[in-house]
């Protein structure tokens, strides 16, 4: 609260309207993956975790984040990074405008899990905006030589992970973002995979360029 409470100013209250309202800002979010529990202090080179252990983080306890948020906020929707289908499933948000789920193949066949998201969603009465894992998220590689040679030829930051080709990265986004509120999120560029998946996105643009954009906003 101490963070959000250093821009309670009006000055600053009014810019951040004011970047809603033209779409510069398209929401906050408030926290990345709320279910990473129990993995350790990140000390010796272990897997870091900030939340604590597990339960430490809820939906509600997010929930009242968000709400935090909107107190200094008013027109800002929050959003929250976590696949829709790992944190508390069965629990619902009622102030965060939803999360933000990233689709990688090991999260399995993406009309299905899509599918799940927009069920949650009508559910909960939230949106969800879709997003795609570039860097790790390909069909995993899992025989003895981890090179992703009939993946596609591009490894990802661990092992078994490889990057998801072109192909894959045109046909996943233009599955996910016209159903996506608020925009659509690539998670993260390294430096070159922009540029390896040019064409793909170019597609992709133009795909989306004759749609209408779907507000970030949860329903009443």
């Amino acid at each position: 609260r101490a963070a959000i409470d250093a821009y309670r100013t009006p000055a600053l209250q009014q810019a951040v309207a004011l970047a809603v309202a033209d779409g510069t800002v398209i929401a906050m979010n408030v926290m990345d993956e709320p279910h990473v529990a129990g993995q350790g202090d990140g000390v010796g080179g272990g897997i870091g975790n900030t939340w604590g252990p597990p339960g430490t983080m809820t939906k509600l306890r997010v929930d009242s984040m968000c709400a935090y948020v909107k107190g200094v906020f008013s027109t800002t929707p929050t959003v929250v990074s976590h696949q829709w289908q790992v944190f508390e499933p069965t629990r619902a948000y009622r102030q965060c405008d939803g999360p933000v789920s990233i689709y990688s193949a090991r999260s399995g066949e993406l009309t299905a899990w899509r599918a799940g998201a927009q069920a949650m969603a009508a559910r909960d009465g939230h949106l969800t905006m879709f997003g795609l894992n570039w860097i790790n998220g390909g069909t995993q590689d899992k025989d003895a030589t981890w090179d992703c040679r009939t993946e596609g030829g591009v490894i990802g930051e661990n092992r078994p992970n490889c990057a998801p080709t072109p192909t894959q990265v045109a046909s996943w986004l233009l599955a996910l973002c016209p159903r996506s509120a608020g925009g659509c999120l690539i998670w993260t560029d390294d430096g070159t995979t922009a540029g390896r998946n040019a064409g793909a996105l170019q597609t992709v643009r133009d795909s989306l360029a004759r749609l209408p954009a779907v507000p970030l906003r949860r329903r009443p």
